[in-house]
């Protein structure tokens, strides 16, 4: 990644159907519940741990011995 982290930002939307707002850089804010946040931040973590290779570990053995 080059340059400073983009800043997000997290706050009440007003809306009560949907009530916390979220703000990228460059891109509309977007109203969501507590339950799509918590999606999103799951989301998020899986994309963020499976997207790196995992270290090889050598020659599997399925000889059981």
């Amino acid at each position: 990644m080059n340059g400073p982290a983009p800043t997000v930002n997290v706050g009440p939307s007003g809306d009560p159907h949907r009530p916390i707002r979220v703000k990228l850089p460059d891109r509309e804010p977007t109203d969501m519940t507590s339950d799509e946040l918590v999606a999103l931040q799951h989301e998020i973590r899986v994309h963020l741990l499976y997207r790196v290779p995992a270290p090889s570990l050598g020659r599997i053995s399925n000889s059981g011995g």
